[in-house]
């Protein structure tokens, strides 16, 4: 494995228009799936082969969830949910770019006004979510042939990690995001994992909420600590007193040793 970790970086904030945001992140080449497991245990999101992690001192309010896969059941909308989606063919692929794909990405994106603006290349598309790592996998949904929708995965050793997900808007009514996450538990199950990790939930945020409609559920909260927040039963079991905040405490380049 190779790489470097750079200085954390500011940009705007992509969920809140008045803020700025603070990333540390690192270019790993290379990285076994047992370390990018770590990594992601310990808040850390990839595209390819740049990692990152919000570190915003002042904010905190990107927590990264988990879902307990092994104790999950689907609630009773969920399961309507999937009976809907029997009308789709699933199949689990290695990820090979292609327009159609492509095309899924970037009309998906038009539902978030500030990536809208962002014009996306092919290239680009292909260097973010097409760039070799171990353990990528893409889960896809089709219908007649047509692709549907597109849910990149992490095989990790303990857990399936959930990296970006789009689909086909015309297809809203059978909640496509809501169906891939279902499939990916069963998978996740299926396969003996503990967990499915669905990336940084932002309480109260409207592209957020539905994350935490899988549970039991827990929140990487303070500095390193994963805590139950809700159960089987969807009840919220944290503890009032322990804020809703995550502030790494740990250096990234403190987690593992890298080759310059």
């Amino acid at each position: 494995m190779t790489g470097w970790v750079g200085e954390p970086r500011r940009t705007p904030c992509g969920y809140f228009s008045d803020r700025a945001a603070v990333f540390e992140g690192a270019l790993l080449v290379g990285a076994p799936a047992a370390v990018t497991g770590a990594l992601v245990d310990r808040g850390v999101r990839h595209f390819g082969n740049e990692y990152f992690r919000p570190l915003c001192p002042s904010c905190g309010l990107c927590l990264p969830l988990r879902v307990q896969a092994d104790r999950f059941t689907p609630t009773a909308s969920q399961k309507r949910a999937l009976k809907k989606g029997l009308r789709f063919t699933a199949a689990l692929e290695d990820p090979v770019p292609a327009r159609a794909a492509f095309e899924l990405y970037r009309d998906h994106k038009t539902r978030f006004p500030g990536d809208a603006e962002e014009a996306v290349t092919y290239e680009a598309f292909v260097r973010t979510f097409f760039t070799p790592t171990e353990g990528h996998r893409v889960l896809t949904l089709r219908e007649e042939g047509r692709l549907i929708l597109v849910s990149h995965l992490d095989f990790l050793p303990r857990a399936l990690s959930a990296v970006y997900c789009y689909y086909d808007l015309d297809f809203l009514s059978f909640s496509p995001g809501t169906l891939a996450i279902l499939l990916e538990l069963e998978l996740a199950k299926r396969l003996g994992l503990s967990y499915l990790y669905l990336g940084y939930w932002i309480s109260g945020h409207s592209h957020m909420d539905y994350k935490i409609r899988f549970y039991p559920n827990q929140l990487l909260l303070g500095g390193d600590s994963w805590y139950d927040y809700r159960d089987r039963g969807g009840d919220i079991v944290l503890d009032p007193g322990v804020p809703l905040r995550f502030h790494p405490e740990t250096p990234l380049q403190e987690y593992f040793s890298i080759k310059e």
